[in-house]
C-alpha cells in the first residue's frame, strides 16, 4: 500500500490485518482551507492515504485536529470528531498517521501523545513532528546528527 511517497509493504499489511481481521487508518490532517462548494475538505496528502486506503479495502478516516474528540473509558480509546461519530480504535488494529498541523493543537498533540504512550503505532510521532516544524530545532537534531546542514539564522 502507498502512503504519499513511502509504502507498507503487503506483509506489514497482512500483519496487520490477521490480529483483528481488518486494520484502520486513521489520518490526523488539517482541514483545506480553500475548497469549492461541494468538494472534499481534505489535504492533498490526506485524499491520497484515502484514496490508496480504498484500494486496498482499508477502513480509513480522516479527522482534523481543530474538532478531534477523543476519550479512554474502561480500556477502550474512542476517536471521533464533530463531523465523524466517535469509533472505537486499539493499538491491534489502528494506524494513525499524523500530519503537521497536530502541532498547531494543545489538543490535537495531546491525544497524539497519549496515543504514542498506549501503544499506538503512529507515522509521524509528535517528537518528529515539532522538530521537523521548527527550522532551528531541526537545524540542531541534523547536526546532533552530524548530518551537514546549511548554515542558518
Amino acid at each position: 500500500m502507498l502512503l504519499g511517497n513511502s509504502v507498507i509493504s503487503s506483509e506489514v499489511s497482512s500483519d496487520l490485518e490477521t490480529k483483528n481481521n481488518k486494520m484502520r487508518v486513521v489520518v490526523l490532517s488539517e482541514r483545506k482551507s480553500n475548497a469549492p462548494e461541494g468538494e472534499p475538505l481534505f489535504m492533498r496528502t490526506a485524499s491520497r492515504i484515502l484514496e490508496e486506503c480504498e484500494k486496498s479495502d482499508i477502513d480509513c478516516e480522516i479527522l482534523f485536529p481543530e474538532t478531534l474528540i477523543y476519550e479512554k473509558q474502561g480500556g477502550k480509546y474512542m476517536i471521533g470528531s464533530t463531523e465523524v461519530e466517535p469509533f472505537e480504535v486499539t493499538p491491534d488494529d489502528t494506524v494513525f498517521v499524523c500530519r503537521g498541523s497536530v502541532v498547531e493543537s494543545t489538543k490535537a498533540s495531546s491525544v497524539v501523545s497519549d496515543l504514542e504512550r498506549s501503544g499506538f503505532f503512529c507515522v509521524n510521532s509528535l517528537s518528529c513532528l515539532e522538530v521537523c516544524d521548527q527550522k532551528y530545532r531541526c537545524y540542531l537534531r541534523l547536526k546532533e546528527q552530524g548530518i551537514p546542514t546549511p548554515k542558518t539564522v
